[in-house]
Order: structure tokens, then sequence, then C-alpha cells
């Protein structure tokens, strides 16, 4: 639990997005689990993983979820060979080992969405996530409750 406490003093909990390309690098590199997805703003399918992406996040405490724009990441999308959007990439101690091209192995419907249960599955089954997750409200909660601790004037 503290752990989780300080990945979340830390940033962890959401989806940060880089805007440039050195960030990305600074991230994936010395960060043990990273999921980096690659997005354009005005793609819907983009905007449908980065939802799914902001629940897996705050559920996961111990992976760091970033995003960057391509149009930010010139560099980093020819190198990479970024093709078709969304692409979310999973890094573990600096490697990629794993990726996730559209929706392809999310089994989405007609409709462009996929059940975030998939996705789960997808990033567990790759490293890029625990099995057991630390919820992200539970935590701050936590961490109001012993402020609120503290901050007591009762002097016994």
């Amino acid at each position: 639990m503290k752990q989780a406490q300080k990945n979340v003093e830390d940033g962890y909990g959401n989806v940060e997005t880089l805007i440039n390309e050195e960030s990305v690098l600074q991230r994936t590199t010395t960060i043990k689990h990273v999921v980096l997805h690659f997005f354009h703003e005005n793609f819907q399918k983009c905007k449908v993983m980065d939802d799914k992406l902001k629940v897996m996040a705050e559920k996961h405490l111990s992976t760091k979820f970033i995003r960057v724009n391509v149009e930010n990441a010139p560099f980093l999308v020819t190198r990479l060979k970024i093709k078709v959007l969304p692409a979310v990439l999973i890094y573990i101690n600096g490697v990629e080992s794993n990726r996730l091209v559209g929706f392809d192995k999310l089994n989405f419907n007609e409709s462009g969405d996929f059940q975030i249960e998939s996705l789960e599955k997808f990033l567990l089954d790759n490293g890029a996530i625990q099995r057991k997750a630390t919820n992200y409200k539970r935590i701050l909660k936590s961490k109001q409750y012993q402020d609120d601790d503290d901050e007591s004037d009762l002097d016994l």
C-alpha cells in the first residue's frame, strides 16, 4: 500500500500526456512498467482508447500510463513504425515487450468499441500490469484519512 501511495504522489493513477519525444524516452527507459499510447486528437478510436486507459491507470498503480500525440513525436512514429492508430506499446525495463495496433486483439464490436476487460487481459498477459490491482480513489481516500488524523485538535 505504501508503494501505491508513493506511485500516486509520483503521478501514477492517471494517463500523463507528454508533449515531446524526449519525455517519452525518459519515461520508457527509466520506469519499470510503462504503457505508451500514440494518439491523434481527431481519431475517435484514440478517444475510446484514452477512456479505457484512464480506467486502467486508476486501477493499476504499479504501471505508468503515458500518451503522446503523433504530431509531437514524428521521429518516434517513424522509428517505431507506427502506421495505425491507436497504437499502445508496452515497455518493461526499458524494452518494448509488445504492442496493440488498433483494436484488433480486443474483440471490438461494430460500433468501434470494446470491453475494458479485453484490454486488461491483454495488458496482464503481456506483463504490463499486475493481477492485484490497487484502486487510485482508495489510495487518495486513505491518504486523506491519514492527513485528517494528523490535524486532530484533540491532545491526549
